[in-house]
């Protein structure tokens, strides 16, 4: 290639371009680009000078002032968050009792608790997670019985009411109970129970020691039975819904004296008001505190203490009293929903079936077999009034059901069924009570 196709190479200088801003190194910028988050470029170096954008926007151009930067904290994993909530559980699972697998925390580590005293009879094992259900955070105290003096009645006390009912106590002192807590026992023993025989006391045992051992109940004993002193009934009455009120609603009490003795004043409620004052509310929190002890069902461990617990305790079965308790809530939730039709009753269950065969069975007094009779008898009645109040509903469905006759047939069978295998103990007492009862919805069914 010849030189002279070459190009050629210049000897001069190279022409000089135009001098870039320079931008403001990191945490320099001006405050306005800072803020902005804009490059704070600076074509005059000059001290005291503006950056190109605040000279360009007319903006007051300031140093920023650094603030301390926060620390990033790291978002704890998934697996630490199950570890934390498991160690939560044994914690609380510690604390609630002696669990058996789970290793004890040394002295001085957990705050100390006041003594758990457990109610007579209870169902849970000490391992149970619900243990504190049925015990009390501290023992009772000879103060903590209810008191058997002449009661204060206050003009508050069912205000609301219709001043003319028997429900509106009247204002001032009520009077104690007109005897002694042994005759009033008795009474409640030979007159009251064989009619009403849910909570049955048993021979042996003196008032002292039921007023000691369960004291709600024993009052509740002591009002019904002051059938003698109407006046100092409901003075009593108002004592005891004082007692509830505290006891269950403000201290949060779950025990077996609160159920049985909320039994035996339903049980005689018909001294007092049933369609204004508080026997709905009663019955709402009989059926509520059967629940929160675990009576409804079967005795069961909790999932939460199958999954933690290694060893769990063996449960112990449910007595015949427990038995009777949840018999007794039901066929009250069923009368009342039946006579007065203001709440609706508890769902009779496989379970309630099945406490009625294991009564049957084991016959512990010989009042069991009139438990039996009348649960069976209110059941009957209870469905006689469900196939009335949907006999022109089918759900939607639209599909074809049995005519009245049918059902009226097969319930009329059934009562005659049960009156013809009454026990000879119960025909004197309940022949023309219960199944009367029961018939007379049989034979609406057949009119309607």
């Amino acid at each position: 290639m010849s030189a002279a196709s070459s190009p050629e190479r210049s000897t001069g200088s190279t022409p000089d371009r135009p001098r870039v801003p320079s931008v403001a190194r990191w945490g320099a910028a001006c405050a306005p680009c800072a803020t902005a988050k804009a490059k704070c470029l600076r074509s005059n170096s000059k001290p005291g000078s503006k950056c190109d954008r605040c000279d360009r926007l007319y903006k007051n151009c300031t140093e920023q002032v650094h603030k301390p930067r926060k620390k990033r904290q790291s978002k704890p994993s998934k697996t630490k968050q199950l570890e934390e909530r498991l160690n939560r559980l044994v914690t609380s699972l510690r604390v609630t009792g002696n669990v058996s697998g789970l290793p004890k925390h040394p002295e001085g580590d957990l705050p100390r608790r006041s003594i758990v005293v457990p109610n007579h009879e209870t169902t849970l094992p000490p391992g149970h997670p619900d243990f504190l259900t049925q015990c009390r955070s501290s023992p009772w105290q000879p103060s903590s019985n209810i008191d058997v003096g002449p009661v204060q009645i206050p003009e508050v006390y069912n205000c609301f009411v219709p001043p003319t009912c028997i429900c509106r106590a009247e204002p001032g002192e009520a009077p104690g109970p007109p005897d002694t807590d042994d005759n009033l026992l008795a009474i409640y023993r030979g007159e009251m129970a064989p009619h009403f025989p849910f909570v049955i006391i048993p021979t042996g045992v003196t008032a002292s020691t039921l007023n000691a051992t369960r004291p709600f109940l024993m009052a509740s004993i002591r009002m019904v039975a002051s059938i003698r002193s109407p006046r100092s009934m409901r003075g009593q009455m108002y004592r005891l819904l004082t007692y509830i009120a505290d006891h269950m609603v403000l201290r949060c009490e779950r025990s077996m004296d609160l159920l049985l003795g909320l039994v035996v004043i339903l049980g005689w409620f018909h001294h007092h008001c049933i369609a204004h004052a508080q026997f709905d509310m009663l019955v709402s929190q009989a059926a509520c505190l059967l629940g929160e002890l675990g009576l409804k069902r079967g005795p069961s461990l909790t999932e939460r203490t199958r999954l933690i617990v290694m060893r769990p305790c063996e449960l112990k079965q449910r007595t015949n009293e427990e038995r009777r308790l949840l018999l007794a809530v039901w066929y009250l939730s069923s009368s009342v929903s039946l006579d007065v039709q203001q709440i609706d009753p508890m769902r009779f269950s496989a379970y309630m079936e099945q406490c009625l065969r294991e009564l049957d069975e084991a016959m512990e007094f010989e009042s069991d077999v009139h438990v039996i009779y009348i649960v069976r008898v209110q059941r009957l009645a209870e469905r006689i009034s469900q196939i009335r109040a949907n006999e022109d509903w089918d759900g939607g469905l639209g599909l074809p059901k049995a005519p009245i006759s049918a059902y009226a047939s097969s319930f009329q069978a059934e009562l005659d069924k049960l009156v013809d295998n009454m026990p000879p103990i119960l025909e004197d007492k309940c022949k023309h009570s219960k199944p009367l009862h029961a018939d007379c919805y049989a034979n609406q069914l057949q009119i309607s």
